[in-house]
């Protein structure tokens, strides 16, 4: 298994990051999607930024699984949702094809 993670580098109160970074760091996202069997959102408080947004509605549009580690608090990003699964339990998820909440992987 291969895990594609953000960048954490770009901590926004310590490194500004411009349009064209952001434009280049969008493109380098939307790759590491296509290459993605799953995306799996942490949610913390079911937030997720217009970027996230974004990234999540081109992973369903490839039909790729899309998890959550809490249920979004957008109602139209909810639609988007395979399942939700607590961040301690994704390894097993992945794993098994089952996630703790009893839901089976519905993408390819």
């Amino acid at each position: 298994m291969i895990v594609y993670t953000p960048r954490y580098d770009y901590n926004e109160q310590v490194v500004t990051v411009d349009e064209a970074d952001k434009f280049r760091l969008t493109h380098e996202f939307l790759a590491k999607i296509t290459k993605s069997d799953a995306v799996f959102v942490v949610a913390e408080d079911g937030y997720a930024g217009a970027s996230v947004c974004i990234e999540v509605g081109y992973a369903a549009g490839q039909g790729k699984t899309v998890l959550f580690s809490e249920l979004p608090a957008e109602f139209a990003l909810r639609a988007l949702v395979d399942a939700v699964v607590p961040v301690y339990g994704i390894s097993d998820g992945i794993r098994s094809g089952r996630y703790p909440d009893g839901a089976v992987r519905t993408s390819p």
